[in-house]
């Protein structure tokens, strides 16, 4: 049986290299060959590996047989810029298809353990912890999490190649403020349910996602604080937004009446609020590439007859007014 391999690769950490079509052997010596991994499928277009990435696994499976051969995997507190390392001479001559994930983090995360020489690519799917459970309410924050592959890779020693794996990021980040339109009540994070519903808990090899696109999986703020310029904040995360019809809502509701006061489909919003510079991207690339969205709500307190005059905002409704996403704001009209 063959044991994982953990090999400690040397990265070139210049990042200026010379790749021809071929090389003069020194001495018998084979020729080299590269492997780049780089984060630049972003909102930015920018390399965000070295800034953004601390481990990674790279999984290395026979193209024509489709079976592990090796897992390789790196950890460092700061990956260099420019990350390159060069490829063992052990994994020269032959063929190979390369998935690698950044953030395997199981407390995050469930995946299978793949084991060299028998375990297939078709094998590893990964879903969000407790994806098994039939109500999953996820608080906590997920691990930042990336995706890449290259398919049927030789790596030769006749000849000097690079190859550049370039990573997905899954996990999304969103900040919601809610704000008051008065100046006399305040707002209180406290008073509220804040939770996100999507359809993305679970993925195979390609990063394709396989749930239902009705299936909910509930995300809840891990952080949440007031602010008395800002407002009540809640911070929370989801994994990949796909834009094919699944459940992506943003649900908010008051605690004391349970009345929803605000419950928008993301992807309407997503796409009616992005930037201008980001209008002619496919309505899918620009999910993939954006990470972090960050929510304004304005809301309108309606006073209860009945209410307190010295503790307003108790007993009346919130109703949200106006919404900012990214910077860009809309105005809700008909509400009831």
């Amino acid at each position: 049986m063959l044991k994982i391999t953990r090999i400690f690769l040397f990265p070139i950490l210049t990042g200026i290299l010379l790749f021809g079509s071929s090389c003069v052997k020194d001495g018998g010596e084979p020729c080299p060959n590269y492997l780049k991994i780089v984060y630049d499928y972003n909102i930015e277009y920018v390399d965000q590996f070295h800034r953004q990435v601390t481990f990674l696994s790279i999984f290395m499976f026979d193209a024509e047989t489709g079976v592990l051969i090796r897992e390789v995997k790196q950890t460092q507190q700061s990956f260099p810029e420019n990350y390159t390392i060069q490829v063992p001479e052990e994994w020269l001559g032959q063929s190979y298809d390369i998935m690698v994930w950044a953030g395997l983090d199981p407390d995050s995360y469930t995946f299978p353990d793949l084991i060299p020489g028998s375990s297939t690519l078709e094998e590893f799917q990964l879903k969000v912890r407790d994806y098994e459970k039939q109500l999953v309410e996820r608080r906590s924050e997920l691990e930042p999490l990336w995706h890449g592959q290259l398919s049927d890779v030789t790596f030769a020693d006749t000849e000097e190649k690079s190859y550049t794996v370039s990573l997905m990021k899954d996990t999304k980040r969103f900040r919601v403020v809610l704000q008051s339109m008065s100046d006399t009540i305040s707002i209180d994070v406290n008073d509220f349910d804040i939770r996100l519903l999507s359809a993305d808990g679970w993925y195979d090899h390609q990063n394709r996602v396989l749930d239902p696109t009705d299936r909910e999986i509930t995300y809840l703020p891990y952080y949440t604080a007031n602010d008395a310029e800002s407002g009540a904040i809640a911070e929370m995360n989801s994994l990949r937004l796909m834009n094919d019809g699944r459940v992506n809502t943003l649900r908010i509701s008051s605690k004391s009446s349970g009345k929803v006061i605000l419950d928008i489909p993301l992807m309407k919003y997503l796409n009616a609020l992005r930037l201008l510079e980001f209008s002619n991207l496919p309505f899918q690339e620009y999910l993939d590439r954006e990470d972090t969205y960050s929510i304004l709500i304005f809301l309108n307190y309606l006073k209860d007859d009945s209410e307190d005059p010295g503790t307003p905002g108790k007993k009346g409704n919130w109703l949200a007014v106006q919404i900012s996403i990214n910077e860009w704001i809309l105005r809700f009209q008909d509400i009831d």
